[in-house]
């Protein structure tokens, strides 16, 4: 699995990609920023705005990008002939290339807890709330890997186009859901409706009143536990339909 993994690294060399994860979570915190700086209370407007457009952006559209990317690094070769052509395992293959999505998502999410660490003194002389934004941080990672199996299974099967319009669908109805009862059926919407117990905050960004129904932790478990579930069925659905697939 390692030289898979080593070699899938290799195709991000000089790519958008790369910068995207460093880009992304600075673009997020500035422009939070630009808006909190004139408010009242601009430390912890500042925190939960960045945190708020995170979860409503990057971990789905974040996540698709990434994916779309890396399925572009085939389809802009050979189209994927030059693989499933291979006396290689097609599975270890595409694991692969979930892992290395997996780790840019993570070093973007380390960016992210970085660049809320240094801006929080920089800007306001402290650090607020550190442990919870670096567990909200956590959460948005875990929903974003859970997402990467179905984003590349659906960027091969479609288009860039297609793919991307449908997790802007997804985050449309990611936001609806998010405040509902039944939200654990879109989990394009999860890492918004749990930043509402973890970071206090609701799907539209603002601070959650102390008698809000939103700030249930039960929700955290539920999640987390979906996520997985879902994540691992679209990893095996993906992994099984590439291992079948004839050259084409």
């Amino acid at each position: 699995m390692i030289p898979y993994i080593k070699s899938e690294n290799l195709k991000f060399k000089r790519t958008f990609s790369r910068k995207l994860i460093f880009m992304a979570p600075i673009c997020f915190a500035l422009f939070s920023y630009l808006v909190c700086c004139s408010l009242n209370d601009p430390q912890n407007s500042f925190n939960a705005m960045t945190l708020n457009w995170w979860a409503l952006i990057f971990v789905p559209l974040g996540t698709a990008v990434l994916c779309v990317l890396s399925d572009l690094n085939e389809k802009n070769s050979f189209g994927y002939i030059s693989i499933l052509s291979r006396c290689i395992n097609k599975r270890a293959f595409l694991i692969s290339k979930m892992v290395v999505v997996d780790i840019y998502i993570l070093i973007s999410s380390l960016v992210l807890f970085l660049t809320l660490f240094v801006s929080n003194y920089l800007l306001f002389g402290s650090f607020s709330n550190l442990s919870n934004i670096f567990f909200s941080i956590l959460i948005s990672f875990i929903i974003s890997v859970s997402l990467t199996p179905i984003n590349l299974f659906i960027s091969y099967k479609t288009s860039v186009l297609v793919t991307l319009i449908l997790n802007f669908i997804f985050l449309i109805l990611g936001i609806i859901f998010s405040t509902k009862a039944y939200w654990f059926i879109m989990p394009w919407g999860f890492a918004l409706r749990l930043m509402c117990p973890i970071a206090r905050i609701h799907p539209n960004g603002t601070f959650l009143p102390s008698n809000s129904p939103l700030l249930d932790n039960s929700v955290i478990f539920i999640g987390i536990f979906i996520s997985v579930i879902f994540c691992i069925v679209s990893c095996i659905i993906a992994t099984n339909t590439f291992k079948n697939q004839e050259v084409y």
